[in-house]
């Protein structure tokens, strides 16, 4: 089933086009990775997801209906969305930033104090922060802050998650915990769509890849379908060889000297 789609979306500011005649969708049970260089309208597309901004042409849509057309609690119960830009210097402890994923949930009569309170536990302790809860949020470095706004995110507990870099400043370890939490949240039936830098990353994780560069859809499908040795050299201006993993099935993106 299609959570969310864009068609034919194009999105333009002072004269500048970020995104254009962009096709995309995303189902529930699935992770799909969008990739490309700076400036390729990646987090322009998961903004126009989330509903936050609303296209200058063509339709985003959220469970058949218009993103732009959902009362804001409405919104908030089908999409989560973890952006890249943070507000770092929140004076809140982390337990009380991961509680405000429970905001939409508020006027649920199924809800309690109760359930807000394990469900923020739970998203501490799977993101590795449970030992943070009390720590002021504006007191962690940037990859702890990413960790904590991740739990918020999961904490949430809607179908559809947008997720601009959620490896950034991240260690090796966390890295792949995190990689590890969204491919199981897509197993169970969620719909995430996850905006990441690293390509080999995507290789792993991704069940399929959306290659954007100047605001276009480059080429989608599987990890070995986009992730092509001349179409990434073009895109990327940067010489690529790319092999099959050692131990992953999937391929492996090697940067040519």
């Amino acid at each position: 089933m299609t959570v969310a789609a864009a068609e034919q979306v194009r999105y333009e500011v002072d004269g500048a086009v970020l995104v254009d005649d962009v096709d995309f969708a995303v189902t529930a049970g699935e992770l799909v990775a969008v990739i490309g260089p700076n400036g390729a309208g990646k987090t322009t597309l998961v903004r126009l997801l989330a509903g936050d901004q609303e296209p200058t042409a063509g339709r985003v849509t959220i469970d058949g209906r218009p993103a732009g057309g959902y009362p804001p609690e409405a919104l908030a119960r089908r999409r989560a969305v973890l952006s890249q830009q943070l507000l770092r210097d929140v004076p809140f402890t982390c337990r009380a930033v991961v509680a405000m994923g429970r905001f939409p949930h508020r006027l649920d009569p199924a809800n309690s104090a109760a359930q807000d309170a394990a469900e923020v536990a739970a998203a501490l302790a799977r993101t590795d922060m449970a030992e943070f809860a009390d720590r002021t949020f504006a007191t962690l470095s940037g990859g702890e802050q990413t960790l904590v706004a991740l739990a918020r995110v999961l904490a949430q507990d809607a179908p559809l998650l947008l997720l601009d870099e959620p490896t950034t400043a991240l260690d090796v370890h966390h890295e792949e915990l995190v990689m590890r939490v969204v491919k199981e949240l897509a197993a169970a039936g969620r719909a995430v769509v996850a905006v990441l830098h690293d390509l080999n990353t995507a290789a792993a994780y991704a069940d399929r890849l959306v290659l954007m560069a100047g605001g276009r859809v480059r080429a989608a499908g599987t990890p070995r379908e986009v992730l092509e040795e001349a179409l990434l050299s073009e895109v990327y201006g940067q010489a690529v060889r790319v092999v099959d993993h050692p131990f992953r099935d999937c391929p492996l993106v090697l940067v040519v000297d």
